[in-house]
């Protein structure tokens, strides 16, 4: 019998409501278009549950982990993409 990954099971909750968040945005009209930032493995999860709103406004995607680099790091990347 395996163990339940709590880690793995908040992740997937917090894409899985991520996923709604921008559906709902998108469908409001609330942005035109996407860049989909997220390491490789939370953008593979990411990428199964978009919604046709979310491709329609998707122009983008870096498989990168950003979250502890400084602000002026993550905007080398973001203009270099």
């Amino acid at each position: 019998m395996e163990t339940t990954d709590k880690h793995d099971q908040s992740e997937q909750a917090f894409l899985k409501n991520l996923m709604e968040r921008l559906d709902a945005a998108a469908v409001a009209g609330k942005f035109k278009s996407l860049v989909v930032v997220a390491p490789p493995r939370a953008l593979g999860l990411l990428r199964q549950a978009y919604s046709k709103h979310v491709r329609q406004a998707l122009r983008g995607e870096i498989d990168k982990d950003l979250v502890k680099m400084p602000v002026h790091e993550i905007e080398q990347h973001l203009t270099a993409a």
